[in-house]
């Protein structure tokens, strides 16, 4: 998960002030993570479907979808320096948009490999505007790229 979620943070558009993260349940249609940036360039999504490759446990237990959006700029130390670095990635958001980015780093020390965990726990932007699209589009199924 840790080289998919490098090339997504490393394809999301840098002109964007915020990062939405979009978390559709099994009992919906294509259940997945979603992140979205809206940028100058117009929007990018990076889906990662519950079922590919990379994603080794996907689980959910709101029955809708959760969304929440966060400032870029902050969320930048967290995916920058540790996301390079590690060979794990483990996300966690709540039904307040809570969101955890859990990294496991490894290293090799006295000819000894030894994981580390580096975690950064982020509070969701709130955004009065009705500029994005809402959790309700998500749930009629209205999440086409």
């Amino acid at each position: 998960m840790s080289d998919c979620m490098r090339e997504a943070f490393s394809e999301l558009d840098v002109t964007s002030e915020v990062l939405e993260v979009v978390v559709i349940p099994p009992p919906l249609p294509q259940p997945r993570l979603r992140l979205t940036t809206y940028g100058y360039t117009g929007t990018v999504h990076y889906d990662f479907p519950r079922d590919s490759d990379p994603v080794e446990v996907f689980e959910c237990s709101a029955p809708d979808a959760l969304l929440a959006r966060y400032r870029l700029s902050l969320l930048r130390p967290a995916t920058n320096r540790a996301l390079a670095l590690s060979s794990r990635v483990c996300i966690r958001m709540n039904e307040r948009g809570f969101l955890s980015l859990q990294y496991m780093i490894t290293s090799l020390h006295h000819n000894d490999t030894q994981a580390s965990f580096v975690e950064f726990f982020c509070v969701p932007d709130v955004d009065d505007t009705e500029d994005h699209r809402n959790t309700d589009d998500i749930a009629s199924g209205d999440i086409s790229p």
